[in-house]
């Protein structure tokens, strides 16, 4: 094991663009030289590098950047340039501060994002006093790795001849996980391990330190499409407990579930059958319908694997119209109007899984829950539909890129104490709230003309079909 991760990441070779350097210019009276020495041991590695335990990377010719997280009164974020040029004894990392920003015997974070393989520019923007990037977009090849990582130690200011010296106070510690994977026939990863792909450097005010911070996205996606077979992919720290990552091959969907979720500085694999040998974590097949708390759902082959109830609430098959809801409500009602209507007029945020006002939540359980609007577009955009008539009811036949389908009945909506359209249109109603009032929500509408998305009077009783992941 400890022989697989030592040739793991020695392996991850940094190799640098050919330009000249620049020398970086001081300004006397209003900038102070900032400077980080790295010493080298001869085979070009050192600990300042070690980003596992027992495994370097080499430095090689080029530019290679860290970054000086400055906290206190004046939050900054300094970029910090050193040139390797054939193999030194050491690097010297330069950059420029404001005269007084830099205070003497105060620690500060030094953080390395990824190397500069053959451009003039990192694969991180710092714009401001916030330094931003993505892991979206990977090769899965060892030596590409260096391009998603992210780690960090401490330095120690010092002054001296009005030059600040970062004295290093450590290695640098993983801030990413590494995944083993068989990528064959793979083009994208997705699923609840990915909690984002994008990331920020960000001064947060409340612990007076820079912290690293993941824009969760639970649509996020890692593209894998110049990656083939068994293959390193970088994920960024999930502490949500059995979190799935999933992929796609000929339509069938695969999972591995990271049951005590993704941890930062480790590398998951599967140890082979010699206790040595480390192979790809092994996928399981995810089934393409279920049940949940007694209710049927199907996977339509989407992209973010969502699973799909084959009933409205209140339905028992598939082409019954179920009960009708007033949006943000979780029981029928004789009528339906404005002045009965708990939501409307109400300042309302997205309501998918809040069982208070999630009509599936409430009366399926479990981990069923509404659409959101984003969900049911997701249906429109990568589905097949096909109005038709099911037992004699009129409605839509809504197919998978993987074959299978779900019946949306054209079951009409509820106004006052009347029932209108009923098989001629259907309305199911979507978790999100109009952005642009307090009266209306999304919804997805299905008639013999077409189907798509619109938002209307909350008031009204309209189906309810739902989802879960």
């Amino acid at each position: 094991m400890k022989k697989f991760t030592t040739l793991l990441l020695a392996l991850m070779v940094l190799i640098f663009s050919s330009c000249e350097k620049d020398p970086i210019e001081t300004h006397e009276g209003e900038k102070v030289r900032v400077s980080c020495t790295v010493s080298l041991s001869d085979d070009g590695k050192s600990d300042f590098t070690n980003l596992m335990t027992d495994a370097s990377v080499n430095w090689s010719e080029g530019w290679e950047r860290v970054y000086l997280a400055i906290h206190g009164a004046t939050p900054t974020i300094i970029e910090l340039k050193s040139w390797a040029d054939g193999n030194p004894s050491k690097l010297e990392f330069e950059g420029e501060a404001a005269k007084g920003l830099i205070t003497d015997g105060t620690e500060y974070d030094i953080w390395y994002f990824g190397h500069s393989q053959q451009l003039d520019e990192p694969f991180v923007e710092l714009t401001g006093t916030t330094l931003t990037g993505s892991i979206a977009n990977q090769s899965g090849r060892l030596e590409d790795l260096g391009y998603c990582h992210i780690a960090k130690t401490t330095v120690t200011a010092e002054t001296v001849n009005e030059e600040v010296i970062l004295n290093l106070n450590g290695t640098l510690e993983h801030q990413i996980a590494i995944a083993l994977l068989d990528l064959n026939g793979v083009s994208e990863l997705y699923g609840s391990a990915i909690k984002g792909t994008e990331y920020t450097l960000q001064y947060n005010e409340g612990t007076d330190k820079y912290e690293l911070l993941v824009t969760e996205d639970s649509n996020a996606r890692i593209s894998v499409e110049s990656a083939s077979g068994i293959s390193y992919v970088v994920l960024l720290p999930n502490e949500e407990d059995e979190s799935k990552i999933k992929c796609k091959k000929n339509d069938q969907t695969y999972a591995y579930t990271f049951h005590n979720g993704i941890k930062s500085n480790k590398v998951y694999f599967k140890t082979g059958t010699d206790g040595t040998t480390a192979e790809a974590l092994k996928w399981s097949e995810v089934p393409t319908t279920g049940t949940i708390n007694g209710h049927e759902w199907v996977d339509l082959g989407l992209p973010s694997g969502l699973k799909w109830a084959t009933c409205n609430v209140g339905a028992e098959t598939p082409d019954e119209y179920g009960d009708y809801y007033a949006w943000g409500e979780t029981e029928t009602k004789a009528e339906y109007t404005v002045g009965n209507s708990v939501t409307y007029g109400e300042q309302m945020s997205d309501i998918s899984g809040n069982a208070q006002y999630d009509a599936a939540t409430a009366n399926w359980g479990g981990s069923w829950r509404m659409p959101t609007e984003a969900e049911q577009q997701e249906l429109i955009n990568n589905c097949t539909w096909e109005w038709t008539t099911q037992n004699n009811v009129n409605g839509y036949r809504v197919t998978g890129t993987n074959g299978n389908s779900i019946f949306l009945p054209a079951a009409g909506y509820r106004n006052g104490s009347s029932l209108s359209l009923v098989g001629s249109r259907g309305y199911c109603w979507s978790s999100t709230p109009d952005e642009g009032g307090i009266n209306s929500a999304w919804y997805l509408n299905v008639s013999s003309g077409g189907h798509g998305m619109g938002y209307n009077d909350r008031s009204r009783g309209r189906s309810v079909r739902p989802v879960s992941e």
